[in-house]
């Protein structure tokens, strides 16, 4: 997913499309491009009040749930997954969403779960 990610920012850049892009770090981008750390998140699961995973959260209760992923290009495989995939784990993503405003949204009024930055749950009040 990473290098899909660089190679097609490498594209835009290439075709002076663009001058600028904030990626999630994962690998270090190509050789060719500086890059600058500007600032480090950690991730919490996001739920709507009441929900049931909320209860009692387990392993098994979180992968079986109806997961929604933010992705700008809707892929529906993300960093998430890979972690989970490395553990021979995976979930069901429900919906993808292509900022964590219309997350935020959406998880107020639903039974899915996100991994959301923890500033935006905390300011969103989930």
């Amino acid at each position: 997913m990473r290098s899909e990610l660089w190679h097609t920012t490498s594209t835009e850049f290439d075709a002076r499309r663009l001058d600028l892009a904030v990626l999630p770090i994962g690998a270090p981008p190509p050789p060719r491009f500086v890059y600058r750390l500007l600032l480090e998140e950690d991730f919490v699961v996001a739920m709507r009040a009441g929900h049931p995973l909320a209860r009692k959260p387990r392993r098994d209760t979180y992968l079986k749930a109806s997961h929604m992923l933010v992705s700008a290009i809707g892929d529906a495989h993300g960093v998430v997954d890979a972690k989970l995939a490395e553990m021979g784990l995976a979930r069901r993503v429900a919906l993808t969403v292509p900022n964590f405003t219309l997350a935020l949204a959406q998880l107020a009024e639903s039974n899915l779960v996100a991994t959301l930055p923890r500033h935006l749950v905390v300011r969103g009040r989930v």
